[in-house]
């Protein structure tokens, strides 16, 4: 949903295509499901499906970001810089590449994305919680 939902937003103000420059070498077109998370994230994306093109890098970056908790992004970030033995500048792209999503989504929208990220997990927690009634939509 969130993805879908940014790419409405950029179809409505565009977003600064210099974003796919970040890892343009790496995108793999219809190749994306050949690839394991961990190669993703070393490759500097967030998702495999991520590194199709750009557009879905872009929606990907946006929606893992704020559906996910800090803690598991700081472990993918971790996992995305490699170890001393083999290190990898993914994590270097990445946040590039989500610098320039909150700067769009500020620039564009006056959105803070780690406002937005705190209030889709407190959502996602209430319905996990049975505090919201989604037969009706009422708060328990």
């Amino acid at each position: 949903m969130h993805h879908e939902f940014t790419h409405i937003l950029n179809q409505k103000k565009p977003y600064n295509t210099a974003f796919n420059q970040i890892t343009e070498s790496a995108y793999v077109s219809g190749d994306w499901y050949f690839v394991d998370n961990s190669a993703a994230h070393q490759a500097g994306f967030v998702t495999p499906y991520a590194m199709s093109e750009g557009t879905e890098d872009f929606a990907e970056m946006l929606s893992t970001y704020i559906t996910n908790t800090p803690e598991q992004w700081e472990a993918w970030m971790e996992e995305a810089a490699g170890t001393p033995d083999d290190p990898k500048n993914g994590r270097e792209l990445i946040e590039a590449k989500l610098n320039m999503v909150r700067s769009y989504m500020k620039n564009s929208w006056n959105i803070d994305i780690d406002k937005l990220r705190t209030s889709v997990l407190r959502r996602e927690y209430d319905v996990v919680a049975d505090k919201i009634n989604l037969s009706d939509l009422t708060i328990k």
